[in-house]
């Protein structure tokens, strides 16, 4: 993977792309039926992964060696990936690529995707001494949280501890207080704005919080799931997902690849998806959902935090922008079928598709 996008990228040592971030691994652990190879000799020559969202489903990376760009590899690892749409009952399939490769876009076409809105990657530094940007600044331990949605709360050394983190709006720092509507301790303590983690839930909870994250998604497009995401995250230690509360009830949830090892790579947290539920407070509530977001980057010693912003989400694109978040980079999503599928206004998510 390095040194196809290396190359492509045309960087002078090729293997120095994505740094320390790892998108073979993860995504291989996460599901190998999904991972597909392309082999000549018994060398490996190219690779794809296909993923899975519920009804939703994309595809990436997909590499090949330089040595055999345009020689049918790409069309032949796609071949499986269609399969196992088809086999998911993927209602909304696509992808994202470089904008400016017509090449990559023609390729995509033969296969029913369409091109549709840029993708920006967005960035924000957080971290010590980070002043806010757009007023309001939360301390936790001697850090700086910046952000509208910061608010203070107690450290305490120990990762994980105080699970209801509290943020703007009210969080209350207390761990496990609340059951939320399927029975599964929410932390929310009847208090809008408080978050916890989802590895702070009991083993024996989780499959119910599971169905909570489940839920919420399916409220922003219908089938849409995040649980092989968020299981992802879980079982390989890749981070934590944040869960965000209106009193006991889950207003909003982002995935997030924490450092070295992950999606992320050093330094970094990556919201790998997120969002929250549609209605009149998504706004303020995804406000407070980047917001907390911020609060666990710096809690695990991070000073960055990425994420992916649609530009048919309009209002979740310009969220972004007014908390402080800058484009580091556009790419375009293509499509199956040629629709909008969740990428609408009024949208609250969080993704890329890389």
């Amino acid at each position: 993977m390095r040194l196809a996008f290396g190359t492509f990228l045309k960087l002078p040592d090729p293997m120095t792309f994505m740094g320390d971030a790892n998108y073979v691994h993860t995504r291989w652990r996460a599901d190998p039926s999904a991972a597909f190879a392309a082999e000549r000799e018994g060398q490996l020559v190219g690779s794809v992964f296909a993923t899975c969202w519920g009804s939703v489903g994309f595809f990436g990376p997909l590499t090949v060696h330089p040595d055999l760009w345009d020689k049918g590899v790409a069309s032949l690892l796609l071949a499986p990936v269609m399969e196992c749409f088809d086999r998911w009952k993927i209602r909304h399939a696509g992808l994202v690529t470089f904008a400016e490769s017509s090449k990559h876009m023609g390729l995509y076409r033969k296969f029913g995707f369409w091109p549709r809105f840029l993708t920006g990657l967005m960035g924000k530094e957080v971290g010590p001494a980070e002043d806010a940007a757009g007023g309001g600044t939360g301390t936790r331990g001697g850090m700086v949280v910046a952000g509208p949605s910061a608010a203070t709360g107690a450290e305490d050394g120990t990762r994980g501890e105080a699970a209801g983190r509290s943020m703007a709006g009210g969080g209350t720092g207390a761990r496990g207080e609340g059951l939320g509507r399927s029975g599964v301790r929410g932390g929310g303590n009847g208090v809008r704005g408080g978050w916890t983690r989802f590895s702070d839930v009991p083993a024996g909870e989780r499959e119910a919080m599971l169905s909570l994250c489940s839920g919420l998604t399916d409220s922003i497009y219908e089938g849409l799931d995040l649980e092989r995401e968020i299981r992802a995250v879980a079982d390989q230690r890749l981070g934590d997902t944040v869960l965000l509360w209106d009193g006991d009830t889950l207003a909003g949830l982002a995935v997030c690849h924490c450092g070295a090892g992950s999606e992320a790579g050093s330094g970094t947290c990556y919201i790998k998806a997120g969002g929250v539920r549609p209605g009149a407070n998504a706004g303020a509530d995804f406000r407070l959902l980047l917001g907390a977001v911020e609060e666990l980057a710096v809690q695990e010693g991070l000073t960055k935090v990425l994420g992916g912003a649609n530009t048919g989400r309009k209002e979740a694109y310009e969220a972004m922008v007014e908390c402080g978040y800058r484009t580091n980079l556009h790419m375009i999503i293509m499509e199956k079928p040629n629709e909008a599928g969740y990428n609408n206004p009024g949208v609250y998510f969080i993704d890329d598709w890389r």
